[in-house]
C-alpha cells in the first residue's frame, strides 16, 4: 500500500511491523521517478509505504530534518531502523529494505 499522509495519520501505524516513511514533494523530478519504485516495491512484498509531501506538512518534515528529497526512513515495531536520502531505483530499494526484514 502506498498512502500519501501527514504526521497525525501515521503516528499508531509507525509502531506495527515494518513502515517505510518517504518525504517528497510534487515538484521534484527524482521524487516522482522514486513513487514507480516505490509502487512496485510495495506491491511485490506488500509493504506499507507512507509518502509526506513537504510542503503540505514542512512541520513534520523539519522535524525528521529532512534537508533533501526524497527522504527515506525504515521503521520496525516504532524504532526507526534506516535513512537515507535520494532516489533509489526498485532493485537497490528492494535490497535495502530486504536487509532490515
Amino acid at each position: 500500500m502506498l498512502k500519501e499522509v501527514v504526521k497525525s495519520d501515521i503516528q499508531e501505524d509507525l509502531k506495527k511491523g515494518l513502515k517505510v516513511l518517504v518525504f517528497h514533494a510534487t515538484w521534484c523530478g527524482p521524487c516522482r521517478m522514486y513513487k514507480k519504485s516505490l509502487e512496485e516495491l510495495s506491491e511485490k512484498i506488500g509493504l506499507d509505504i507512507y509518502r509526506v509531501d513537504v510542503d503540505k506538512d514542512q512541520a513534520f518534515a523539519a522535524e525528521m530534518g529532512v534537508n533533501s528529497i526524497p527522504a527515506t526512513f525504515v521503521y520496525k515495531e516504532g524504532s526507526l531502523l534506516a535513512s537515507f536520502q535520494g532516489y533509489r531505483p526498485y532493485e537497490q530499494l528492494n535490497e535495502e529494505i530486504n536487509t532490515l526484514k
